[in-house]
């Protein structure tokens, strides 16, 4: 095994692990998604990083038999999952360098895949590519940090841990890469698209889980198992974590179940003449 395919296995795995909690969580990120999306029968879509898959599914249901879905995933562990889930093509490739297939596609439409180009404007350009002409690019990114819960409360319990984390870019590339929505409507439009628009929502996560339950899940996947990771702490770290966890997301739990506000913003764009 490679050093990069070593990366890319250490980072799914946790995910494939807690695969239906986290897509339980992100089931209405998905729907407000693909309302904008609006896909219609036959349509052919390209999906950027769908991770496990589950998008593909929703994207096949609705271009039906005379459709066509192809995903494009930069870790070889997702597109092997998310391909044998759907059993639809998945490429092993990063979508900001090159095209899948030029003019191809009617839409392209990313779940939390777009946030993490390194020259976004260049690879929004790139992904671009892949539509016909009057294609249409929709896709969602998470919003300011403060508003989303999910990464914030595990954020604090972590700094309180283990100190504040390294200050960052908060335009770099990652989980808010996009949080500010002027700036990615601006890289759009330098990209070649028309007719951009970000619309911000409100939404309400729900894994299912009560707060221990999420806080387990939490040590392996988001800020604070990052945290974890980076301290190099033992078994006792861990259990102080997870302990400090619950305590935290106690705080949003109803009804036996964790409920975090959140706030998304869904970007779409028309690529070349309309």
């Amino acid at each position: 095994m490679s050093e990069m395919d070593g990366y890319w296995e250490r980072l799914a795995a946790p995910w494939l692990r807690h695969e239906a909690a986290m897509e339980a969580l992100l089931e209405p990120v998905g729907a407000a998604l693909d309302a904008a999306l609006g896909l219609s029968d036959g349509e052919a879509v390209l999906d950027v990083g769908p991770g496990s898959g589950a998008s593909l599914l929703r994207h096949c249901a609705a271009v039906g038999d005379g459709g066509r879905v192809v995903g494009i995933d930069i870790a070889p562990p997702f597109a092997a999952r998310a391909r044998v889930r759907s059993g639809v093509e998945v490429v092993v490739a990063d979508a900001g360098a090159a095209p899948v297939e030029p003019a191809g596609f009617d839409a392209v439409t990313s779940q939390f895949g777009m946030m993490f180009f390194a020259d976004p404007a260049a690879a929004f350009g790139e992904v671009g590519r892949n539509l016909r002409p009057g294609g249409r690019l929709v896709f969602v990114a998470w919003g300011p940090r403060a508003q989303n819960p999910l990464f914030s409360v595990a954020g604090q319990v972590a700094a309180e841990m283990f100190g504040p984390a390294a200050p960052v870019d908060p335009d770099a590339p990652g989980p808010f890469g996009l949080q500010n929505a002027s700036r990615a409507t601006a890289l759009l439009a330098e990209a070649g698209f028309a007719e951009v628009a970000a619309t911000s929502v409100g939404l309400t996560l729900d894994a299912g889980l009560d707060a221990a339950g999420f806080a387990r899940v939490q040590t392996e996947v988001g800020p604070a198992a990052s945290r974890l990771k980076e301290e190099g702490q033992g078994e006792a770290r861990h259990a102080e974590m997870l302990d400090r966890l619950t305590a935290a997301f106690a705080d949003y739990e109803s009804g036996g179940a964790v409920r975090l506000p959140a706030m998304v913003h869904v970007y779409a764009g028309v690529w070349g003449p309309t």
